[in-house]
C-alpha cells in the first residue's frame, strides 16, 4: 500500500510530465502552425489560410515584407513559412503588383517554360506553376495599377497590361492553392483601383484552370 509521500510524489510527477507536455505542444503549434497567428499579411491583401494552402506544408507563416502607397492599390509584400521538425526548409512568397509589356509571359527568365504551366480560363488571364504565377488585371486597371514606383503601364503606342505576380523561393507551391490565392489578390487589388470585373470575381471560388 502506497504511503502517503509516495501518493504526493507520484502527483507532483505526474503534474510536472502534464506541464512538459503543454509546452512542447504549445511548442509544437507555435512552430508549425498559424494557432494564434496573423489572420492576414500585406495591409490584409493576402489571407493566412490563403497562403497556407498556397504553400501547401505545415509551419508557421509570418510577414518578412511589406510595402504599400498611400491611397494607391500598389504593393510588394514577402511572407515565410517556417518549421520546426516537420515541412522541410522554409518557404518564401513573394506578391506584387506590375506593369509588364504585353508578351512577358513568354520573353521573360521568371516566367520560361510556358508549356509547364497551369492557365485560368472563363476570362481571366494569367497562369501558375509550382515556382509561381501572373494574373493579368482587368484592361480598365491598366491605367491605374502599376509598379509601387507608380508607373502606370498604358501609354500611347505601347502594348503594356497590369499583373498581380507571385515568386515562391525554395521548395514548392499548390498550384490550385496558389491559383486561389492570387485571384483573390488580384481582386481586391482591382475593388481597391474601382475597375473589377465580373470575370475576376466569378473565379474565386471555384477556380478554372486548364
Amino acid at each position: 500500500m502506497a504511503t502517503p509521500t509516495r501518493k504526493k510524489r507520484s502527483a507532483i510527477i505526474a503534474a510536472g510530465a502534464l506541464v512538459v507536455i503543454a509546452a512542447l505542444a504549445s511548442l509544437h503549434c507555435w512552430w508549425n502552425t498559424n494557432v494564434l497567428g496573423a489572420e492576414a499579411f500585406c495591409d490584409g491583401r493576402l489571407n493566412s489560410g490563403d497562403v497556407q494552402e498556397a504553400l501547401d506544408s505545415p509551419g508557421r507563416v509570418s510577414e518578412m515584407l511589406v510595402r504599400v502607397e498611400s491611397g494607391r492599390p500598389e504593393f510588394e509584400c514577402s511572407v515565410e513559412r517556417t518549421s520546426r521538425f516537420v515541412g522541410g526548409e522554409d518557404q518564401q512568397l513573394s506578391l506584387t503588383t506590375a506593369g509588364e509589356h504585353g508578351a512577358f509571359p513568354f520573353t521573360t527568365a521568371v516566367w520560361k517554360n510556358p508549356a509547364a504551366r497551369s492557365y485560368f480560363k472563363n476570362g481571366v488571364t494569367g497562369a501558375v506553376s509550382e515556382a509561381g504565377g501572373y494574373i493579368v488585371l482587368p484592361k480598365a486597371c491598366w491605367d491605374k495599377v502599376g509598379d509601387l514606383q507608380g508607373n502606370r503601364v498604358v501609354r500611347p503606342g505601347q502594348e503594356a497590361v497590369a499583373t498581380v505576380e507571385a515568386t515562391v523561393k525554395q521548395g514548392s507551391a499548390d498550384r490550385t492553392g496558389l491559383a486561389r490565392l492570387l485571384t483573390r489578390t488580384a481582386r481586391k487589388v482591382a475593388e481597391e483601383a474601382g475597375c473589377s470585373t465580373p470575370e475576376l470575381t466569378r473565379n474565386t471560388p471555384p477556380l478554372h484552370l486548364y
